[in-house]
């Protein structure tokens, strides 16, 4: 019997309360086709208790048909709302839940399957805790074919520094803590599109992010409110929704699908993030001097609901989330790690790893520029480290001998024109250490590293 098929039973085997809440289910959609969304209103109805399910909210965030909002109506418990002009997921899902009548609301996406008993579940764990926030186990619905396909239930949400979603396996460590496969599995992140939430407790948070455009990033913001101001993050696997994962998004971006996403999760940064914010924009930096929008009420929120700090959460949430430590031990053990957290000085700042440069002001004393980590979203993505060349001549010599050079990632790298603007910059500031650079490279790539052949100016050639 395998472990799926084990859990199965197990969740068969399980009895809920009698008296759970019933919930409002609100559905956003923009120019998502009529038969796709028939499908998802259907499966709420027909695999849900008739009691639990208190109404259908539908938001048409300004399809090009308006009947799709009309003729979905008619359907039972469906309201339909259609925006005036497009507001995107964010303020659409908003709308939604200021006019639910229900006590708990049920986000979904507009192309999902919810499979059968999805929902009681969910609804214990509010009705046991109503600061839980919780979402089911998300299967595949093939894109080509519909056809379900169940997924792995010993997964939990994770991201890294350049706020980039990520599926993670349950380690070793906590699989052999769980006893029971049905027991819920704390989540860092939640995938955002698929959750339960108390209304009240999501009125008291402060809903979403209204300033955020059309999709992208608001999980991250949700996620982090939920942990640092007293809630927390489960997945539930017994309880499951298929969803169809396209490989692009079927609309229009009016400022561009990376220039959203940037804004969104820059907002989420400036706000949640405190000092480590620096890590993400050393992961993103075309986010630098990206207009963002006012952040002072989301500021004022988080004041106002006494937050824990970010650093709390990297402690308390993920510790698991690390980043490579790049010149702590330079060149002699360059694949080793630390924790994501910089240790904290007596004053209460954050110490960050940092390389000295030659004072150009006159003082004998040095001037130091903080290194940043690098994105594990990807893997080589190198950032380029400015110094003068004439600080690291000691450490020369035994980076001749013990650098190498993991060359598949030069492969990667090679071509990617976005690096040629990094190449200018620091050329205007100052040499780049290539020794430094191919060693991040091979810290990064984390396989089994080759000699570097040739000359060691062949690291250009990624440009």
């Amino acid at each position: 019997m395998t472990f799926s098929s084990f859990s199965l039973l197990r969740c068969m085997t399980l009895h809920y309360r009698p008296d759970l809440p019933p919930t409002s289910v609100i559905i956003t959609f923009h120019n998502e086709a009529r038969s796709t969304l028939l499908r998802t209103i259907r499966s709420v109805l027909n695999r849900t208790p008739v009691h639990l399910v208190h109404e259908i909210i539908l938001v048409d965030d300004f399809s090009d048909d308006p009947d799709d909002c009309r003729l979905l109506g008619k359907l039972p418990k469906v309201k339909c709302l259609r925006n005036g002009q497009r507001e995107g997921l964010i303020r659409s899902r908003i709308r939604g839940a200021d006019v639910a009548q229900a006590g708990v609301l049920t986000f979904l996406d507009s192309h999902c399957e919810v499979n059968k008993d999805w929902l009681l579940p969910l609804l214990q764990r509010i009705k046991e805790d109503p600061t839980r926030v919780v979402s089911p186990v998300i299967d595949i619905i093939n894109l080509d074919t519909f056809a379900y396909v169940a997924a792995s239930s010993d997964l939990r949400g994770g991201f890294d520094w350049s706020l980039h979603f990520r599926w993670e396996q349950l380690s070793p460590e906590q699989k052999a803590k769980r006893l029971d496969p049905t027991e819920p599995i704390k989540t860092p992140i939640i995938a955002g599109g698929l959750f339960v939430i108390d209304k009240a407790w999501f009125n008291h948070l402060g809903k979403y992010d209204s300033a955020m455009d059309i999709w992208g990033g608001e999980n991250f913001e949700i996620s982090f409110r939920v942990w640092m101001c007293g809630g927390s993050l489960e997945i539930i696997p017994c309880s499951r929704v298929g969803h169809v994962f396209r490989k692009k998004h079927p609309y229009v971006f009016p400022e561009g699908n990376a220039n959203t996403y940037i804004k969104n999760t820059k907002r989420t940064a400036e706000v949640w993030m405190d000092e480590f914010k620096q890590y993400y924009y050393a992961a993103r930096p075309a986010a630098q001097g990206r207009p963002y929008g006012n952040v002072q009420s989301r500021v004022d929120l988080r004041k106002r609901l006494k937050c824990h700090s970010f650093k709390w959460y990297l402690e308390n949430v993920y510790p698991e989330l690390r980043y490579r430590s790049m010149i702590s031990v330079w060149f002699l053990a360059p694949s080793a790690s630390q924790p994501l957290h910089p240790s904290t000085t007596q004053s209460g700042h954050p110490e960050i790893t940092q390389l000295p440069m030659a004072s150009t002001s006159g003082s004998s004393s040095p001037r130091y520029i903080p290194v940043p980590p690098l994105s594990s979203s990807s893997l080589c993505d190198p950032l380029i480290l400015l110094v003068q060349p004439w600080t690291l001549i000691p450490h020369f010599l035994p980076a001749l001998w013990s650098f190498p050079l993991a060359s598949s990632c030069l492969r990667e790298l090679r071509g990617r024109n976005r690096h040629k603007d990094l190449l200018v910059q620091a050329s205007q500031k100052g040499m780049m250490n290539v020794l430094l650079f191919l060693n991040i490279v091979r810290s990064q790539c984390d396989i089994v590293p080759r000699l570097l052949r040739g000359s060691l100016l062949q690291g250009f050639q990624c440009w």
